[in-house]
């Protein structure tokens, strides 16, 4: 806890020399699958699993009072995190 992710910036160098939205990777945030709440899983998607396991660094954004959007541009998702109440 208290790791801090910031947004992506898409000049940013990933592992093994890519850019963020280099080779293989033209998916800008608004055309990611949204997962819906993280609130609402019964389990946490298979996508974000195989995302973790790959090292992928991620991003997260505040979005709102308490509501957080947390993604991979690589694997191609997003969802969002309610911490309000």
């Amino acid at each position: 806890t208290g790791r801090q992710l910031k947004l992506p910036n898409p000049n940013r160098k990933m592992r093994g020399g890519d850019t963020m939205f280099g080779v293989g990777i033209d998916r800008e945030p608004d055309h990611l699958e949204h997962l819906g709440y993280a609130n609402g899983w019964d389990k946490t998607p298979e996508i974000v699993h195989e995302c973790r396991e790959k090292g992928h660094l991620g991003y997260a954004g505040n979005v709102g009072r308490c509501l957080t959007e947390y993604g991979c541009e690589v694997c191609g998702y997003k969802y969002l995190v309610d911490s309000s109440d």
